[in-house]
């Protein structure tokens, strides 16, 4: 599987937004405007009526969801952790880096991981991806493929159920993870 790719947030909440919505994502520029593809700043940009980061900004759990074009948008909120996606064993899986001594390390933890030893394990919510390809992107930003400060992530359009643990492999490394399993 090799290293794996990681995304940063400037502070705010992180976004997981399928590709056909990506481009409606305002970011702090005012919604309406940049639907009608004009750039125009608002007075308050975490108004959740003005922007989508607002939008975004009002989750206060781990995860939440927000709609953009009727279509569910993934808000990974709480802290502006670095944040990587993988699979196991073709389950997706989110990994928030709370603290770890190093990438390497970090990265060994996860890349080894065997989500069904971690015990503790509670169910968020069901989102449904109508696409196979999202992006993951700092909910500040409008979306920009030139700008390149994202991960692209491939989860099989469908039914998913949320759920997060805490994962604490040694005394000093832990992250949150969010594993997506696909609704029968």
């Amino acid at each position: 599987m090799g290293n794996l790719q990681w995304v940063d947030s400037s502070g705010g909440p992180l976004v997981l937004i399928s590709d056909k919505s990506a481009e409606f994502w305002s970011g702090i520029l005012k919604r309406s405007a940049y639907l009608a593809k004009i750039k125009e700043d608002v007075e308050d940009f975490l108004d959740p009526n003005e922007t989508d980061y607002g939008k975004a900004c009002m989750i206060n759990n781990y995860l939440g969801l927000v709609k953009v074009q009727n279509e569910d948008v993934l808000v990974i909120a709480d802290e502006p952790l670095s944040t990587s996606f993988f699979f196991v064993s073709e389950k997706p899986v989110l990994a928030r880096w709370i603290y770890g001594e190093d990438k390497a390390s970090v990265n060994y933890f996860l890349l080894n991981i065997e989500l069904d030893l971690i015990e503790n394990w509670h169910f968020e919510f069901i989102i449904d991806f109508f696409s196979d390809k999202q992006f993951l992107f700092d909910s500040v930003n409008s979306f920009d493929k030139k700008i390149k400060q994202y991960l692209e992530i491939n989860i099989k359009k469908g039914c998913y159920k949320i759920f997060t643990s805490l994962f604490e492999p040694d005394d000093k490394t832990k992250l949150v993870l969010h594993k997506f399993e696909i609704e029968s």
